[in-house]
């Protein structure tokens, strides 16, 4: 979401309202073994400039091309509460959804699993596997006067 949407959505939201938002789920990509592997490990870990011909030989299917939708911004689960944080909202909660008990790749038929009913110690799993995440955040209280 851009600057402004992010304004204008706090413009909208009334003193006790509430923001709910899907991303794609960035960390996904670390577990996706696919082209979306290669650009995450070359755009956020890797410190020296890595040829993503190397990354690519290490993706076992050589990264076939992508045709599965997504939303085209990826939002990093862990930090998206400090961007949500400049534009006035306190996030509340995180939930994830499309769950891949298996890289993408490998899956034959498409079944959506439940994630909510995950036990707490097991819920940061969730986190990697799951292609998307929501989002529940408020108007920043102290911000508004």
């Amino acid at each position: 979401m851009s600057a402004i949407s992010f304004i204008e959505r706090q413009i909208a939201c009334c003193d006790r309202g509430s923001l709910i938002v899907t991303h794609s789920n960035l960390l996904f990509d670390m577990y996706s073994l696919n082209q979306y592997t290669i650009e995450f490990f070359a755009n956020h870990l890797f410190q020296d400039e890595v040829p993503k011909g190397k990354i690519q030989q290490l993706i076992n299917d050589n990264t076939e091309k992508i045709d599965a939708k997504s939303y085209n911004v990826r939002e990093n689960p862990l930090t998206y509460k400090f961007k949500l944080a400049k534009y006035g909202f306190l996030e509340k909660q995180q939930e994830f959804i499309n769950l891949h008990p298996v890289p993408p790749s490998t899956i034959r038929d498409k079944i959506y699993y439940d994630t909510l009913n995950w036990s707490e110690d097991e819920r940061w799993k969730l986190m990697f596997i799951c292609s998307t995440f929501g989002s529940l955040s408020t108007r920043d209280q102290a911000l508004i006067a």
